[in-house]
């Protein structure tokens, strides 16, 4: 299985030399984006590279040819080839997308706002190795060379490139392996983004016994996980937490409540703390998931799948947990396909609302909902409760899949837990094992 890694290396120094060339860039993906709207009945069914090749005679003359478009040869003068087809393949790529969205709105109730076309976009360019980029290495100290627009002409300039990155990124893969890094801002700091090719090869299940990591995303815990067996032995667990993160996390959103009642100033500036909080969160979060799992020797790690939910209707916090629960699920999925794991998911509702031991649903603290109390009285911790579920379900769906449909016909009669999702426990499955042996 190829993978795809993404690093970032940050630039230390002329973090002005960048403005120049991202606004020419951005102004050509704007003009081209009005050319591939133009004709994109043309370029709509062909693949990529004879798009670009149609839509760049368009634009671009040469000694044989004279283009469709000669005002974007005068505007964009001397503008590098390579930059000019990164601009053409970022153009196609946001008309794909807004023709998409448009068909699919044309087809629907109509309730929604009507998609729009934003040509005024926050792209950044790609540096083709050879003609725009360059990497050079003396006595072990790696700088870029990049060609940008300064003085009325493309030029090239060396730039210093943050040697623990550089050391960071060669820990696991080959600077020769560099071809076309793409530029980042972060704030008022500038990054190039490395895009790197990896093999990684899944396990088989085979006929041999093998184990779980069940992980529920909560809110006062980042993320609960149990090792469990297929006989539904939990043999470990993890409590993950970043209690500082957290705190940070919530005193910036209090910040932002308290702007807000006293005055109805914008918060861009807390917005963006809280986005980059979130984001710190959620890497934190899914490495920890993912190195746990992998020291415990899990074939497969299972989550709830959240992508279902929607548009959410509630507070600003509640929606910024439900982002992060969906970054932390795509970021674990990728960590677990470079570890050799496989990634699940299962049916989410239910999980937390009722009890791993079948007791039915249990009463959260008001004060505190991680912990609950079950029908029977038995006191937990709610989200380890959700995370035997999780696993349970997992192989619930495994069990009745690998089943004759007589089989499962039979062992859902039995076990009346299995008829509805929303309701299955790690009770239902020691139910539904407990048949199968009888059987």
């Amino acid at each position: 299985m190829k993978i795809m890694v993404s690093r970032e290396v940050r630039i230390v120094d002329a973090f002005k030399a960048f403005i120049d060339t991202i606004a020419i860039y951005q102004n050509a993906v704007s003009f081209l984006i009005d050319v591939v709207n133009e004709h994109y009945v043309n370029v709509c069914g062909l693949p990529s590279q004879k798009a670009m090749t149609f839509i760049e005679r368009l634009v671009h003359s040469t000694s044989t040819r004279e283009a469709f478009y000669p005002s974007f040869d005068i505007r964009f003068h001397k503008l590098p080839s390579y930059l000019r087809r990164s601009a053409i393949f970022d153009a196609l790529s946001a008309i794909t997308l807004y023709r998409k969205n448009l068909a699919e709105w044309e087809v629907s109730d109509k309730l929604r706002k009507k998609p729009f076309l934003k040509r005024k976009r926050n792209v950044m360019p790609a540096f083709y190795r050879d003609n725009m980029f360059i990497l050079d290495e003396e006595n072990g100290v790696y700088r870029a060379k990049l060609k940008l627009f300064s003085d009325g002409d493309w030029k090239w300039h060396v730039f210093n490139l943050s040697q623990a990155d550089v050391r960071n990124i060669q820990k696991d893969f080959s600077l020769e392996e560099v071809k076309c890094p793409v530029l980042k801002k972060h704030g008022h700091r500038f990054t190039l983004s490395f895009v790197f090719e990896t093999e990684a090869e899944l396990p088989k299940k085979g006929n041999k016994e093998y184990s779980i990591c069940a992980v529920d995303i909560g809110i006062n815990n980042a993320a609960v996980c149990s090792i469990m067996k297929e006989d539904g032995t939990v043999t470990a667990r993890r409590f993950i937490a970043f209690t500082g993160e957290e705190d940070r996390f919530n005193r910036i959103l209090n910040e932002r409540k308290k702007a807000h009642s006293l005055s109805k100033c914008r918060t861009h500036r807390l917005n963006r703390f809280l986005k980059n909080h979130n984001e710190n969160l959620a890497r934190l979060t899914s490495s920890a998931i993912a190195e746990f799992a992998s020291s415990e020797g899990a074939y497969v790690i299972v989550m709830e799948n959240l992508n279902g939910k929607g548009k959410v209707k509630c507070s600003k916090k509640e929606r910024l947990h439900l982002w992060r629960k969906r970054d932390i699920i795509s970021r674990v999925e990728a960590l677990a396909h470079r570890k050799g794991m496989r990634f699940s998911t299962v049916w989410a509702a239910g999980t937390s609302k009722y009890a791993f031991d079948g007791s039915g649903q249990v009463k959260r603290d008001k004060d505190n909902h991680s912990q609950c109390t079950f029908s029977n009285g038995k006191r937990y911790n709610t989200d380890l409760s959700a995370s035997y579920n999780i696993g349970a379900r997992f192989f619930i769906r495994e069990t009745l899949k690998a089943c004759p449909e007589t089989e499962a016909s039979e062992a859902k009669a039995k076990v009346p837990g299995l008829s509805a999702r929303a309701t299955c426990t790690l009770s239902t499955y020691i139910s539904l094992l407990a048949v199968r042996a009888s059987a």
